[in-house]
């Protein structure tokens, strides 16, 4: 490999983030992302319960990879739609590139408190917490994620068009599959949310077994 490729590819790496910072807001894009991401894991949990899935331990993380798939399904989208207006060739320079579209394949790649007593016991309020805690983490995953925005935007939109291969600006600049560049900044988030929502819906199964969706879990809690 050439010594200076990755010197290179951090060349264009900052003035493609830079280009995206001012003109793009990535951060606003990836929170719509996520926004959206949540809506689908909900709404995917609620198809899976009318579908026949009742048990949390299977329907809540089927969820939440659901979600995760949407989330990178949005995520190609973008790419596709910023191929069409031809960032890249724009932020390096003006740069055209060859006649292929952009975004076409790749090519080699219990307790009580104000009079209100909640009727739980050791197990039941262990998994109410639990659930409440893979809210949380998945509240901080998301927010993880906006957070790093721009280098992640910029990172699988550099990808995309090293593996289409149609700026000779990129020619001989490392870079990978965008889908694996995605993957290798958002899976410990997805990871957490996973195991967290997994060991919620187990435990949530075993104190509550009659409980199959939040409204349920709501309605034992009101009495």
């Amino acid at each position: 490999m050439d010594p200076q490729a990755p010197a290179r590819r951090a060349r264009q790496r900052g003035r493609l983030r830079a280009f995206l910072e001012r003109h793009r807001s990535p951060r606003l894009m990836v929170l719509l992302m996520v926004t959206a991401t949540g809506a689908a894991g909900l709404l995917a949990s609620f198809l899976a319960l009318r579908a026949g899935l009742i048990w949390p331990l299977a329907r809540w993380p089927l969820a939440v990879v659901l979600a995760y798939g949407a989330f990178l399904l949005l995520v190609r989208l973008w790419l596709v739609h910023e191929g069409s207006r031809q960032t890249v060739a724009r932020a390096l320079g003006g740069e055209e590139p060859e006649p292929e579209p952009f975004p076409g394949a790749h090519r080699d790649k219990g307790s009580s408190g104000d009079g209100i007593d909640l009727p739980l016991d050791g197990d039941e309020g262990t998994a109410i917490l639990m659930l409440l805690v893979a809210a949380v983490v998945a509240l901080g995953a998301g927010i993880y994620v906006v957070v790093i925005a721009p280098e992640l935007l910029t990172e699988v939109l550099l990808d995309a068009a090293v593996s289409a291969g149609l700026y000779h600006r990129l020619r001989g600049t490392p870079g990978g599959d965008w889908l694996t560049t995605a993957w290798r900044r958002t899976r410990t988030p997805f990871l957490l949310v996973l195991a967290f929502f997994t060991l919620a819906g187990l435990l949530l199964q075993l104190a509550l077994p009659e409980a199959h969706s939040l409204r349920e879990v709501i309605r034992h809690l009101s009495g």
